[in-house]
């Protein structure tokens, strides 16, 4: 028997030699094959290159009641073997190297690239050697658990890039999933920003971050360098399919976040014509106010409710500016930025009705785009035509009145003058 003798109080090792004096010899069995590792942990030998052998794994040959027939070790390539055995039932155990874990074992139809190792006992069942059998399908696939992690910042510039300086996002919520949907696990991002996951079977799994309330994750996959750009989808905080392999560890699963900015005010009547909001000067409702992004398209609009206050939230950050129309008949846009107090100015053109565009910082909110109008007085009434006090105002149709009794007055003392002068004889 090849491999390291047992000692006598272990158990009795059987003799391969027959006494016979005639000289016949019986036929001998072997066994053995390799220990390899399972890097994708499919309990299944891939091509050496990326699935090597283990060398120096110890393997003890057994008897099924548990007799040490023998002790060996892998070679350089992970290979073992038992060599001139009696006929006879026999099962291995397999010592994994520390740090490694045992793959399923029988996990397709060949058995000559399976694992054959039960995953608890580190043992093989029994099986039986014939005399001049040379069974060479004994294998063990071992791997090493893996790991994933890194961090949550503070997308300040939106380039979707961790930049020097950026904060980190502290207690942001991380859950792990297999591919499948499983839910496996749930951490929080530490003072740097930093999570991680130990202890991980290779396969593939998914991470979701948590966005914390009025944040946005950043745009994912930003430029070339995997260790500094954001992998979370900006709908669903969840990562593409991360595959790990045995031993690694992949530092790469980020994700950055943002606050959304608003911009609004109010459409106000300045009704005395400064420019400037008054104390008692009415918001004007119905306004339409458009929103135009950075290349100078309308986007969005929104109509000024009974106070005259209109806004523009979850917006990101970035070139923004407002223009007004729909205006109440007959008003113009008042003076633009009157005064040095630019909450209470109006901020639109008054010929083309837009406002300069404006940068809105993550998280800010600009409530200072006003806009007054301005409603002409009535034409005033000419003097001439305005009675004396007391008088009231005389119309063309009592004129022709007083006209045609004028004239029956004057027809009457004309008669009269006549009937009073004495005749002549």
């Amino acid at each position: 028997v090849t491999g390291t003798p047992v000692p006598p109080s272990t158990g009795t090792l059987p003799n391969p030699v027959d006494d016979d004096p005639s000289g016949y010899r019986p036929l001998v069995a072997s066994i053995g094959d390799r220990v390899w590792l399972d890097a994708d942990v499919d309990g299944l030998q891939g091509a050496p290159d990326t699935e090597p052998g283990i060398a120096g794994v110890t393997v003890r040959l057994l008897t099924p009641d548990d007799v040490v027939v023998a002790i060996t070790t892998t070679d350089p390539t992970g290979t073992y073997a038992f060599t001139g055995l009696n006929p006879g039932t026999y099962l291995l155990e397999f010592a994994p190297p520390a740090g490694h874990m045992i793959s399923d074992r029988d996990a397709g139809p060949d058995d000559a690239i399976d694992s054959d190792v039960d995953v608890a006992t580190r043992r093989t069942v029994p099986t039986r050697l014939d005399g001049g059998e040379n069974d060479l399908t004994w294998d063990l696939g071992v791997y090493q658990l893996a790991s994933l992690g890194d961090r949550v910042w503070y997308d300040q510039d939106l380039d979707g890039l961790q930049d020097d300086g950026e904060a980190p996002a502290i207690g942001v919520e991380v859950r792990l999933f297999t591919g499948g949907g499983t839910s496996l696990a749930a951490t929080t991002t530490d003072n740097d920003g930093l999570y991680r996951f130990d202890g991980l079977r290779p396969g593939g799994y998914v991470v979701q971050f948590t966005v914390p309330n009025g944040y946005t994750a950043t745009a994912r996959d930003i430029g070339a360098d995997d260790a500094l750009d954001a992998d979370a989808h900006p709908l669903t905080g969840q990562s593409p399919l991360v595959q790990l392999t045995s031993g690694e560890h992949d530092p790469t699963i980020d994700a950055g976040v943002f606050q959304r900015a608003s911009i609004g005010d109010r459409v106000w009547e300045d009704t005395d014509l400064d420019g400037v909001q008054d104390p008692g000067e009415p918001g004007v409702p119905g306004v339409v106010v458009s929103l135009y992004g950075p290349e100078g398209t309308a986007v969005d609009s929104a109509t000024t409710d009974a106070d005259g206050i209109y806004r523009f939230a979850g917006l990101q950050p970035g070139t923004w500016s407002i223009g007004v129309s729909n205006l109440p008949a007959g008003t113009t846009v008042t003076g633009l930025d009157i005064g040095t107090d630019d909450s209470v100015d109006s901020d639109v053109e008054p010929v083309t009705g837009r406002a300069v565009t404006t940068q809105l910082a993550p998280g800010e909110s600009d409530l200072g785009w006003d806009a007054g109008i301005h409603r002409p007085a009535p034409p005033a009434v000419p003097a001439s035509s305005v009675p004396p006090a007391g008088q009231l105002p005389v119309t063309g149709g009592e004129a022709l009145q007083l006209l045609v009794f004028a004239s029956a007055l004057m027809m009457i003392g004309l008669l009269l003058v006549r009937a009073r002068r004495p005749r002549t004889l």
